[in-house]
């Protein structure tokens, strides 16, 4: 029996309606050099930023914005291995761009995990326990989880990209040699190390190809939850005079920079969020006093330390952006 002409409109009302409900529930792929998609308070990008013929990489965000979760699948295959890509989320508010003067609390809510494309379903994806821990160094993983910060005395350019005067980097997790932190390999004392919440984080300094000066807090093993106010670790810097209070933050960031893998790998952020926020009308201002380093003094033994009221310092200057202190005062301690 024939249909209608009325039955036909509604058979293909429908076909066009279900196309579309497909359409909305498939994953957008970021896959070009720097695809972009914003969702509410953040963007996601491929930032394939080095991209070469070794190898390819895509983001695919989450259409859920109670998590802002997304993955990124990459493989490089360059030798040596060098940074390519830092897939990522950013968080777009309209507190940024705001003097590290002004800010009073950075909070962050986030889980993440990586795993090889190829491990098999229904194994755990965390990278810190087996068989995926194993998995990851059998195909040679070259990568990083870091959060990037950028900061510049000017507000504008402290969000414009590779212009900023100073990146700082929390990094949450760390896999192969590649991707160790600016100021590492250099000869140092014993560094300065930061608790925050229950993480402690180890700072680095140095001079990135962009002239940027680099401040690395590194955690000592992967953290794939973190739940905290990172300020503290921002703090520091123009506490101790290494760069000024006036400094604009105006780019907060959240992704993995990818270095190299024999096969393809996936860094899965199953949830972000980050909060800026300045102090309250007639709160407390934040405390913007400049603490300086003291001399280094030698004692027995070839040993260098100084005493002083609130602690022990021990600074080494190693050319141009690089330092490495050690201090053990409130909040801080020695390893």
């Amino acid at each position: 029996m024939g249909y209608t002409k009325a039955v036909w409109s509604y058979l293909l009302g429908c076909r066009v309606l279900l196309g579309r409900v497909d359409a909305q529930n498939q994953p957008q792929q970021l896959c070009g050099k720097d695809d972009a998609r914003v969702q509410g308070n953040y963007t996601f990008n491929s930032n394939a930023w080095n991209q070469d013929e070794s190898g390819w990489t895509c983001l695919y965000p989450s259409r859920d914005n109670t998590s802002n979760a997304f993955i990124a699948e990459w493989r490089w295959q360059s030798s040596p291995p060098r940074v390519h890509a830092y897939p990522h989320i950013q968080l777009n508010s309209d507190v940024l761009p705001v003097s590290i003067a002004n800010l009073s609390q950075l909070d962050l809510s986030l889980e993440w995990a990586m795993k090889p494309s190829s491990l098999i379903e229904g194994l755990s994806d965390d990278p810190t326990t087996s068989p995926n821990a194993d998995a990851l160094d059998a195909i040679g993983i070259e990568a990083n989880v870091v959060m990037d910060l950028f900061c510049d005395a000017d507000a504008n350019r402290s969000r414009t990209p590779a212009k900023q005067r100073y990146e700082i980097m929390v990094w949450l997790g760390r896999f192969g040699r590649a991707s160790e932190p600016i100021g590492m390999d250099q000869a140092r004392v014993t560094p300065i190390v930061q608790t925050v919440g229950n993480a402690e984080f180890t700072l680095y300094a140095g001079t990135n190809g962009n002239g940027q000066t680099v401040f690395s807090w590194v955690t000592t093993a992967p953290l794939t939850q973190f739940y905290g106010d990172v300020t503290p670790l921002v703090h520091f810097l123009p506490r101790y005079g290494f760069m000024p209070w006036d400094t604009y933050l105006g780019t907060v960031q959240f992704g993995s920079e990818t270095f190299y893998a024999a096969e393809n790998v996936k860094f899965y952020v199953k949830s972000f969020h980050a909060d800026v926020k300045s102090p309250a009308e007639g709160a407390s201002p934040v405390d913007t006093s400049v603490e300086e380093l003291p001399v280094q003094t030698s004692v027995g033994g070839g040993a260098a330390a100084l005493e002083v009221a609130s602690g022990l310092w021990t600074y080494l200057s190693v050319g141009t952006g690089y330092f490495v202190a050690m201090l053990l005062m409130g909040g801080l301690s020695v390893l």
